[in-house]
């Protein structure tokens, strides 16, 4: 398939600068001094016109008045009046579109133009940085196909899951991944002609413009419109936030995530409890929204007061015919255990491969004193991070796996303790802390930038760190500047996984 995205990004970008710089010329000092040459040469020439037509005795018209706009005022009053047309017809268009279009629809036309003008802008990024690193463009499947996003696009193309991988022997190590995602791409691929690579894209981009919708909204509700917009902002800006455009899990997971907490602020407690199970089936983070379920249930329905009250046989009732669904959550991760024993006759087969295959487990190391005695215990990312960096090596990977890490996971613990300082709802504190404690105490991290950015109350945190607007525009450049450095070192051979 053609690179059409690569050359329509290019166009739009290129008619985007010409437009800018005619209205520049259009607009300023400039176009008077330049149009005074050509008007001052147009006069002249109309006199000598004039003196010779005087000669012949010719009954002339004011020919110096036809020719008084030379040729740089005609292109500019052309220019202008073209503007003025569009700017009117885009007016009434503008409109119809605020008064008859419902809310909820314009807001998710908004959301979705500007998550796709945000990826176009990655893909810039991505193909220039290609042309100056490696010296060559890749094509679009080329940039993105690469990392785990190859062992997700194998299972969507495999004719039978977890079997048989890229050739005749049996492959059942890439039961370490989490089934809902691909199998979501094998069905959008029925859309795509077969093509995984771009079913992968056409599910990613649809969950992104999902997860910025439900974000907005969900922020909507206790934060109010600023907030919820820049919640959205933060999200498209992460420095990693390229892997939303590419076939990895972490847009289905945000959107269902964000759907679930939104179903609970709604208090639609069977859905908010499906949508949990189905982020159980796309990552192993996904359990863990059972924690927020259960803190939105007893607070919004105020549990524990009214056991001990007059109300006492209501609260019964509610926790057995609403609380319950909590428990739905963790079915995701049953049913993944199922597949586990599907596949492999052994349900917890995953942890096996994870620690032999991908050395990854969840573990906890401690630091210790001068005489060699243990003070405390902290996550093994953090210590694999800090070692790699201590003693570097390679400069190399280095800039483009380690320095990355070293920034996020620092970045993500500060907004940790000002959670903690602003007092930060419950429900999200207790998940986004749940969530990075889980993603740096793996024992060899390699893909915590990719983990931490599906934890999304961060981009809440993040709007409400940035109220002033100083603020708010150093955190939005050095978000914009770290995202155009990684999304360069994925796309050239980063360890981003």
């Amino acid at each position: 398939m053609k690179d059409w995205l690569v050359y329509f990004s290019f166009f739009v970008f290129t008619l985007t600068i010409i437009f800018l710089v005619i209205r520049f010329f259009v607009d300023t000092k400039i176009t008077a001094l330049i149009d005074s040459v050509f008007r001052r040469k147009s006069i002249e020439k109309a006199k000598e016109i004039e003196a010779a037509n005087a000669e012949t005795d010719v009954d002339n018209i004011d020919v110096v008045s036809l020719v008084r706009k030379g040729p740089f005022e005609t292109f500019t009053a052309f220019v202008t009046r073209f503007t003025n047309m569009f700017r009117s017809g885009f007016q009434r268009f503008w409109e119809a579109y605020q008064t008859k279009v419902p809310p909820n629809v314009r807001l998710l036309i908004n959301i979705a133009l500007i998550v796709l003008f945000s990826r176009i802008i990655i893909q810039i990024f991505a193909y220039i940085g290609t042309l100056y690193v490696r010296g060559e463009a890749l094509s679009f499947e080329a940039l993105w196909r690469r990392w785990d996003a190859q062992h997700y696009l194998s299972l969507a193309e495999a004719k039978e899951w977890y079997m048989y991988i890229g050739g005749s022997e049996k492959t059942e190590i890439f039961i370490v991944f989490y089934p809902l995602y691909p199998a979501l791409v094998k069905i959008f691929a029925l859309i795509t002609g077969g093509n995984a690579f771009w079913a992968a894209e056409l599910v990613s981009t649809l969950c992104l413009i999902g997860s910025a919708f439900f974000l907005y909204k969900l922020v909507l509700i206790d934060y109010g419109k600023k907030l919820a917009f820049n919640s959205v902002k933060y999200m498209l800006i992460f420095p990693v936030s390229f892997f939303f455009m590419a076939p990895f899990t972490e847009s289905l997971f945000v959107m269902l995530s964000i759907l679930t907490f939104y179903c609970l602020k709604k208090e639609r407690w069977f859905l908010a409890g499906i949508f949990g199970m189905f982020a159980g089936l796309t990552r192993f983070h996904g359990i863990i929204l059972i924690v927020p379920f259960i803190i939105e249930f007893l607070i919004s329905k105020d549990i524990f007061a009214r056991l001990f009250s007059k109300e006492r046989k209501q609260a019964v009732k509610d926790i057995f015919t609403k609380g319950i669904n909590a428990f739905l959550i963790p079915c995701g991760y049953l049913l993944y255990l199922l597949l586990n024993y599907v596949v492999t006759g052994d349900a917890f087969k995953y942890l096996f491969w994870q620690k032999t295959h991908w050395f990854q487990e969840f573990s906890l190391t401690y630091l210790y004193d001068q005489n060699n005695l243990k003070l405390f215990p902290i996550p093994s990312g953090i210590k694999t991070v800090s070692d790699n960096i201590s003693g570097i090596t390679d400069l190399k990977l280095f800039a483009a796996l380690w320095l990355p890490q070293m920034i996020i996971i620092t970045a993500a613990m500060l907004l940790i303790l000002y959670a903690i300082k602003i007092k930060f709802k419950l429900q999200y504190f207790s998940y986004m802390s749940i969530f990075i404690f889980g993603t740096i105490s793996l024992s060899w991290l390699l893909s915590s930038p990719r983990y931490i950015l599906a934890a999304f109350p961060i981009y809440i945190l993040l709007a409400l760190l940035s109220k002033n607007k100083k603020v708010d525009l150093i955190i939005t450049i050095a978000s914009i500047m770290m995202l155009m450095y990684c999304t360069v070192m994925f796309v050239t051979g980063g360890q981003f996984m």
